[in-house]
């Protein structure tokens, strides 16, 4: 699939922050969640970063999930495996950092991965509470 959108790292004062965007509403093609995974991966271990910040850019959608036109187009069971692997990814890059990763959540957060992070958010902010 087509990449017009990007992953980029930045590490200051501590704060690793990966931003990633996409033109159409944040929807992530394969491509560019295996650059997220792989970048919270890196952050994770570079020692001059103490947490992690993921954030998107644009003031729309935080994430509008996967990307639907590579959804339609599966035709196999490999390049299924691969598609729904991007999500998987990511989401086991942000369970095993080594470091605690803050979500910056703007907008809205649909979609198989956008849900899933708005879940995985609420989630922490549930144990917050709590304890």
């Amino acid at each position: 699939m087509t990449t017009t959108g990007h992953v980029h790292t930045h590490i200051a004062d501590g704060i690793g922050t990966v931003t990633f965007f996409h033109p159409q509403s944040n929807s992530l093609p394969g491509d560019l969640l295996r650059k997220l995974a792989a970048e919270i991966e890196a952050v994770g271990k570079n020692p001059e970063a103490r947490v992690i910040v993921l954030r998107s850019e644009g003031d729309k959608a935080f994430c509008a999930g996967a990307s639907f036109d590579e959804l339609i187009s599966i035709k196999d069971i490999e390049t299924g495996k691969r598609f729904f692997s991007g999500f998987a990814g990511v989401i086991n890059a942000m369970r095993t950092a080594p470091k605690f990763v803050l979500v910056r959540v703007q907008g809205k957060a649909v979609g198989g991965l956008g849900f899933v992070w708005r879940l995985y958010v609420c989630c922490i902010e549930c144990v917050c509470k709590i304890e």
